[in-house]
């Protein structure tokens, strides 16, 4: 939007993370511990909170994902650009 400030700007990872027994970012199958998993199985749906900053009239969503979280790329070390590529789903203004 022309002429607008951006009061906040928030992202929101769904990918789950592991770490190894030493605590060092691991894939899967070799983890000792995971955070909690935020992904969206197919044909599901998930709803976050946040609050809306004083003073904001709309909100701007934009979903997107990647085939594989920065951490784990960078960890097998995949260098080819659909790895590191953002995915498009959708955006839409909210206004309040």
């Amino acid at each position: 939007m022309s002429g607008s400030t951006v009061l906040e700007k928030k992202v929101y990872s769904l990918s789950q993370h592991y770490t190894d027994k030493r605590g060092k970012i691991t894939i899967s199958h070799l983890a000792v511990k995971a955070t909690e998993d935020m992904s969206i199985p197919a044909n599901s749906e998930r709803s976050f909170s946040a609050s809306i900053p004083q003073g904001a009239c709309n909100a701007i969503v934009s979903v997107s994902y990647r085939l594989v979280n920065n951490e784990v790329r960078k960890l097998l070390k995949l260098k080819e650009k659909q790895w590191s590529e953002k995915k498009f789903i959708t955006k839409a203004n909210i206004r309040f």
